[in-house]
């Protein structure tokens, strides 16, 4: 049997905005979402994964310009 969708499941938060992909047991397997939404959502991890990297790095050594041009020159 395969998947179906529905708009609106008991016991599952109502919006007008998602779907529900329910198993054969009626238990959620997936959410469908409007386009914008999951943009909306990406740019927000990206913008955290981002945030969490220039934290990473933040720490790091500063390589002098005369040292990295000697860096490139051995590599």
């Amino acid at each position: 049997m395969t998947p179906s969708c529905k708009s609106l499941n008991p016991g599952y938060p109502d919006s007008d905005n998602k779907n529900y992909v329910l198993d054969q047991n009626q238990k959620p397997i997936a959410v469908q979402i409007p386009m914008t939404e999951f943009e909306q959502i990406e740019e927000i991890l990206e913008n955290y994964g981002l945030a969490q990297l220039m934290q990473e790095v933040e720490t790091d050594e500063i390589l002098s310009k005369r040292v990295f041009e000697k860096f490139l020159m051995y590599k």
